[in-house]
């Protein structure tokens, strides 16, 4: 049983691993790819090159607000990078709406 567990987690692992490339060509054809409203992977591309990847989840004091958490990471670029967290609050609660403005704030 311990042997069939051992081949299912290296199956998975490989897949995970063979799934990469065709993540990295997504991303660099479109520019961006996103898994429904809650991940997006993004290019950098100003005056520093790398990746960016934006993660949104629901505020727990407030539902129609959404809290999003941004990561930056670069391959050229002399900056440190410069993540950044923010909340904002949407007309329908939904992150397509109109924004109503930033959570401290309603």
């Amino acid at each position: 049983m311990t042997r069939r567990l051992i081949y299912l987690l290296i199956l998975i692992l490989w897949a995970v691993i063979m799934c990469f490339p065709v993540l990295a060509f997504a991303v660099a054809i479109r520019g961006h790819v996103e898994f429904g409203n809650t991940l997006r992977i993004f290019l950098v591309q100003e005056d520093s090159q790398g990746l960016g990847i934006q993660w949104n989840r629901s505020d727990t004091d407030q539902e129609e607000c959404i809290r999003s958490s941004v990561r930056y990471f670069f391959w050229d670029s002399d900056e440190r990078s410069q993540n950044v967290d923010f909340c904002q609050c949407y007309d329908n609660g939904e992150i397509n709406g109109l924004v109503t403005g930033d959570c401290s704030t309603q």
